[in-house]
């Protein structure tokens, strides 16, 4: 099955996120710190359950799978994002540990997990009809009631 934009966004997105954590975050006296190192394991958990979420859409969706599976995984995804994002956004905010300064991988982990969100979002909103998967069978016509 193709792609949407939407799709391609949410796998990106997914794959950057992982990323990024290992990208500098924090600036420490004695140098610098990843997300990975930093954050902390209660955020990390829902950053990486996000990204695993985010990644079993993209691959239900490629896969062809219908609705009724492809469609719990973006949901629950898109409902889980906005809480990682602002724990991760907090935690940053707040510095951890003897983290002094925020450096850029921080905000470019924040920018992923938005992107995130919106290929999250994006992805559980597909109208199209023409797929195979969405095809009904219209039912018989029923025979006209008899006269009066």
């Amino acid at each position: 099955m193709r792609l949407r934009p939407a799709d391609w966004l949410l796998l990106v997105a997914a794959i950057a996120v992982p990323i990024t954590l290992g990208l500098d975050w924090f600036t420490t006296p004695d140098g610098h710190e990843s997300g990975w190192s930093s954050l902390g394991w209660a955020t990390l958990a829902l950053i990486l359950l996000a990204v695993v979420l985010g990644l079993a859409t993209v691959v239900l969706i490629a896969a062809g799978a219908r609705d009724a599976v492809n469609l719990p995984p973006g949901v629950f995804l898109a409902a889980l994002i906005p809480f990682a994002l602002i724990v991760t956004l907090v935690v940053t905010l707040l510095k951890p540990g003897s983290a002094t300064g925020i450096d850029s991988g921080a905000w470019l982990g924040l920018l992923a997990l938005v992107a995130l969100k919106a290929g999250a979002w994006f992805s559980i909103r597909d109208e199209r009809v023409d797929q195979p998967s969405r095809y009904v069978e219209p039912p018989p016509a029923r025979p006209a009631p008899p006269a009066a």
